[in-house]
């Protein structure tokens, strides 16, 4: 599960958090007001889900109320997650761009390596076994023939 299902994951062209000229328009001071609720670990909604809007800005049927990228960004630059953040981060909600890869390193009964391979879960590096022996241990032996390191760069 990624951070898809509670944020947007990139801010709008016009997202009012952003310093491009292309902002939407708020009153005078109302960018620091939602800042400063922010900071008090209040949440912001894109505009886009509030009112039922599509990429385009198109009306839509489906509404789905997700948090806004620019916010989001503010929080995480101000070291102040919220409390969608903070419940996201608990349930084990990946953070798009966040790395969740983790090297697996399959061996023999003698603890010779057979095969490494970058994945995000077992089940996930077992599926991308090619060595034969390494396959075959793992679906025969009762433990396995891996081990992995925590979180890796991505190469």
């Amino acid at each position: 599960m990624t951070s898809k299902i509670y944020r947007i994951t990139k801010p709008c062209n016009n997202c009012p958090f952003l310093d491009n000229g292309k902002a939407i328009k708020l009153a005078d001071g109302r960018l620091d007001e939602i800042k400063e609720h922010l900071l008090k670990g209040g949440s912001f909604n894109c505009h886009k889900t509030v009112y039922n809007l599509d990429e385009n800005m198109n009306e839509t049927e489906e509404q789905e109320l997700k948090m806004c990228a620019g916010a989001y960004q503010f929080l995480k630059k101000e070291n102040k997650p919220n409390q969608q953040m903070q419940i996201a981060q608990r349930l084990g909600i990946k953070e798009l761009g966040e790395n969740n890869m983790k090297l697996y390193t399959f061996t023999d009964g003698e603890g010779n390596i057979l095969e490494q391979v970058r994945a995000e879960t077992h089940g996930e590096a077992v599926a991308k076994l090619t060595n034969k022996e390494a396959i075959k241990i793992e679906n025969e032996s009762s433990f396995g023939c891996d081990f992995y390191s925590e979180d890796i760069d991505e190469e």
